[in-house]
């Protein structure tokens, strides 16, 4: 007789008012991850703002369960990067959440579903190639268009994180690059 095993609660807070938000409720639908409960919190569009409003969320909600992983989702951005960058990550390894951060943005996780992009490109350039990739709706995503290049996307987030690692680039020279890859490997191990 099967067991069934213990879910996993997940803070996921968000920039993105529609587009990761669908991204991430359509691949829990469609990737069938019944043993994971995502909790969204989206609209948040300032980093520092972003990761505080993490923190309240956590402490309002873990009241009568804890989550076991808070993820804070929010874009560097290109060609200038948030003022507020620096001082959210430093904030979100204080509280142990992990950081799933696009540069230039959310837009360049959607690119890497169908293509490689190794050169640096700004925040217009990501959203104009996500869009002509025919998987986004205005501010919109649809995850059926995605779901079978997710596992490419991650490889491709993977070789870029190792390529910036080897080349010693750090936050915010890190472009192109997105830890998206890194939450959607773990969502989908669960």
């Amino acid at each position: 007789m099967g067991r069934r095993l213990p879910s996993r609660r997940i803070l996921l807070v968000c920039e993105g008012k529609r587009t990761e938000p669908e991204y991430l409720r359509g691949m829990k639908v469609r990737e069938r991850l019944s043993a994971v409960k995502l909790h969204v919190v989206a609209g948040v569009t300032d980093p520092m703002r972003l990761v505080e409003r993490a923190v309240q969320e956590r402490d309002r909600l873990s009241r009568d369960d804890d989550f076991d992983d808070v993820w804070c989702i929010f874009d560097t951005e290109s060609p200038i990067p948030h003022a507020s960058l620096s001082g959210a990550l430093a904030l979100a390894t204080t509280e142990g959440f992990r950081v799933a951060r696009s540069n230039p943005c959310f837009e360049l996780w959607i690119v890497l579903h169908f293509m490689d992009e190794r050169s640096n490109i700004t925040t217009k350039s990501a959203c104009t190639k996500a869009g002509s990739c025919a998987a986004t709706t205005g501010k919109g995503v649809r995850y059926e268009s995605l779901q079978t290049g997710v596992r490419d996307a991650i490889r491709r987030a993977d070789e870029l994180e190792n390529i910036h690692a080897q080349a010693g680039r750090l936050v915010p020279l890190d472009n192109p690059s997105s830890g998206m890859g890194r939450l959607a490997k773990e969502l989908l191990a669960i």
